[in-house]
């Protein structure tokens, strides 16, 4: 589905590495259809894209500017514009930096794509979050201009009525008694009430504090003789704990429509069948036939279409009957304004203008008729239109927007019939004896079924016998506590009309008619290729296995025999040879050991305990040939890991360190601070910098009897672990290996 304009997230990429850039673009749209990535290594040139996008992903790490100075740069301008910070560069005091400096959010750069989706979800929220906080202000600022010139009376009270929150300018004349009144004393708004319907509205407001709406009509204005009707709704505003704390609602007047009441009655009765027009045109023409017959009064009423929008527009019919001069009034009309009495002189130059050639007052009205447009009353005799001008504009409207609405909503239910029938799931609806009631045009595809043979038929046509159980199991299990349905989806298999068997899931809804079970709503998605990788991986982890055993059993029992052997020859003869076949013996046990522990990285850790850093470094220190090397353990963190796997990863950086650094190598090992963590330097040789990825690969060793597994195994149980690992250089120009996102107990 390709996303309208208005759904679109434009988005503003900055990092200095173009490839980065491109591949993070690629993966957000790839996540989420309304992404529009824009992409930039330079900052200055991002500044000038500013105003055109609602989100920006930066790095950190940058030539011209650094991520936190380029938000500084984004904040002086665009205070409330989304920024993240999606950076390498991670540590808590670069998080606290961007959160001062009022970053959106801030994310990590890993490796894998699922870091991307976990990006386009915090860029998601945060533009919808901003979007609201838009629509929020720009909601207010309506209601503001609304309570300003509407002619309603927009009124607020305290709960107990003992405070006059807010009151429009609307009520002096409608009540006729001013506002101050009332403020003052909040209950002096019943005076001008007439005194026999003082009652209904203590009554109104006894319901309204107890939590109750409230829908009456009051005459009011004692100045008026209590002649003026008002149409009042309100409601109670409650805490959390259920308590009334504000009552608020309107007031309209509605004395011209008490007065018409009888007329509008029939007017009711011949618009009934307005609901029946199929176009807008048939709707302008009801309209006007009612108007005529029931009130007498001449319009013309005509469907514009401007600018994509429906217009609904009319005319005094003593303009004629020429088309032409008709439409050129709806058009002058169309789309505008007026107050209730203002007037307009037509001079009767140009016919076109409003077709009248006798210059006389005109009167005219305009009300909203939702999303569709504007409708408007004309009539030549002033008199007859103050007379039924709101009663008449308000009825038509309605019935009009009403009829639209309808028409819209037909057009709707076919976009969106349109829209389930281009989904890439099958989509289907099932009554409550199981049989099919909708099914989509990929429902068709994939089952191979056409829409009229599975209307009608059971959902067993589709279930694999052995699956049907289960499927009535999951129902019942949704039925049983709808309000903790399964949250995992149904798994089964279906049998299409050619007799293929395709592996499916189901997300399920149950259809509920107040208490009673209707049926339900199921998408079902084709998960071959998944279920085809989770095998593979199943045969990957049993080729695995069979690997351990080779490695453990059949390699070592030869490898022990031709050592034995080899000891035997060297009692019973000196050669050289001899000494060099048993290193090569060692090499190869030293091998098979590393195989053995990197076979058992991509399984899960043992139990995960508090433990202390210094306890463990001594144990590991023990297992090591150390020589004359020195190991200082600076610190006394505890940390949450696996005792074993711990132990394993900080022998093998110490090995490393006496085999590369020397005999009289110092090691230490010490808290990361301020960031939770730990490290392990030397102050031997150091590893050159252009290295520092490869001595993490597989193989990798610069010594003889290195097997250059040693450090791939480190990187892979910090991984186990959650933590990161990065390689530098200690203050003595030898090796530090330091590690952070640390658990510390």
């Amino acid at each position: 589905m390709t996303p309208g304009a208005s759904d679109a997230i434009r988005i503003l990429h900055v990092d200095d590495e173009p490839q980065i850039g491109d591949l993070t673009a690629r993966f957000l749209e790839r996540e989420d259809d309304r992404f529009e990535v824009e992409t930039t290594t330079e900052v200055s040139e991002a500044v000038d894209r500013l105003a055109s996008v609602e989100c920006v992903i930066s790095d950190y790490d940058m030539p011209e500017y650094t991520g936190i100075e380029f938000l500084r740069v984004v904040r002086e301008e665009y205070p409330n514009l989304p920024f993240i910070l999606f950076t390498g560069k991670g540590s808590e005091e670069v998080a606290a930096e961007a959160i001062s400096a009022g970053v959106t959010d801030y994310l990590q750069k890993r490796g894998g794509s699922d870091q991307y989706t976990l990006l386009a979800n915090r860029v998601s929220n945060a533009v919808e979050r901003r979007r609201a906080e838009r629509s929020a202000a720009e909601t207010e600022q309506r209601l503001t201009e609304l309570a300003s010139n509407t002619e309603d009376i927009l009124w607020g009270f305290s709960g107990d009525w003992e405070e006059c929150l807010f009151l429009n300018a609307a009520y002096d004349d409608i009540w006729g008694q001013p506002r101050h009144a009332v403020k003052e004393d909040p209950m002096a708004f019943l005076d001008s009430i007439h005194p026999d319907d003082r009652q209904r509205a203590r009554d109104a407001m006894t319901d309204l504090t107890a939590g109750t709406s409230v829908d009456l009509e009051l005459r009011v204005n004692e100045s008026a003789n209590f002649d003026r009707w008002v149409w009042v709704q309100g409601q109670a505003i409650t805490d959390t704990a259920g308590n009334v704390v504000r009552v608020v609602g309107f007031a309209r007047d509605v004395t011209e429509r008490k007065q018409h009441e009888q007329a509008l009655h029939e007017l009711h009765t011949t618009l009934a069948d307005l609901q029946a027009a199929e176009t807008p045109e048939a709707v302008c023409d009801r309209i006007v036939d009612a108007a005529e017959q029931i009130l007498s009064f001449d319009l013309c009423l005509t469907a514009l279409e401007r600018d994509g929008e429906l217009v609904i527009a009319t005319a005094s019919e003593q303009f004629g009957d020429n088309r032409r001069s008709q439409l050129s009034v709806s058009e002058g009309l169309a789309g505008e304004t007026f107050r209730r009495g203002e007037t307009i002189v037509a001079d009767g130059t140009d016919d076109h203008e409003f077709g009248n050639p006798t210059g006389e007052y005109q009167s005219f009205l305009s009300a909203p008729i939702g999303e569709h447009g504007v409708f408007q009353a004309v009539s030549a005799d002033e008199s007859r239109f103050d007379a039924v001008d709101r009663d008449l504009t308000e009825l038509l409207t309605g019935h009009a927007k009403q009829a639209l609405d309808r028409l819209a909503r037909d057009r709707e239910l076919k976009q969106y019939e349109r829209m389930v029938n281009a989904a890439g799931d099958m989509m289907y609806v099932l009554d409550s004896t199981g049989r099919i009631e909708f099914a989509n045009d990929t429902a068709t595809a994939l089952t191979g079924y056409d829409r009229e043979t599975l209307l009608g038929e059971s959902i067993d046509l589709l279930i694999d016998s052995d699956d049907r159980a289960a499927g009535d199991e999951y129902i019942a299990a949704m039925l049983s506590d709808r309000r903790d349905p399964p949250s995992d989806a149904f798994s089964w298999t279906l049998v299409t009309a050619d007799g293929e068997r395709i592996d499916v899931e189901s997300q399920i809804t149950l259809l509920n008619d107040g208490d009673e079970w209707r049926g339900t709503v199921g998408v079902v998605r084709d998960i071959t290729e998944r279920r085809e990788r989770e095998r593979e991986l199943e045969r990957k982890n049993q080729r695995l296995e069979e690997f351990t055993q080779l490695a453990s059993h059949d390699l070592r029992n030869p490898l022990n025999i031709a050592t034995g052997h080899t000891e035997l020859a060297a009692e019973e003869c000196d050669s050289e040879h001899l000494e060099t076949a048993t290193r090569a013996l060692d090499r190869m046990d030293g091998l098979i050991d590393d195989l053995l522990t990197l076979s058992k990285q991509g399984r899960s850790l043992g139990d995960v305990e508090a433990v202390a850093l210094s306890e463990v470094a001594d144990e590991a220190w023990a297992m090591v040939e150390t020589d004359e090397a020195t190991l200082d353990v600076t610190t006394d963190l505890v940390v949450r890991a696996d005792a074993s796997r711990l132990r394993e990863l900080l022998g093998n950086l110490f090995h490393n360190s006496v085999e590369h650094g020397g005999d009289s190598v110092t090691i230490t090992v010490g808290r990361l601070d301020p960031a939770a963590g730990f490290y392990v330097e030397d102050d031997g040789a150091g590893i050159a910098e252009d290295d520092y990825e490869r001595v993490f690969e597989s193989g990798y060793t610069t010594g003889d009897d290195g097997t250059g597994f040693g450090l791939d195994i480190v990187r892979e149980i910090a991984t186990a672990h959650g933590w990161t690992l990065d390689l530098t250089e200690s203050e003595a120009l030898g090796t530090r290996f330091e590690f952070r996102n640390v658990d510390v107990a």
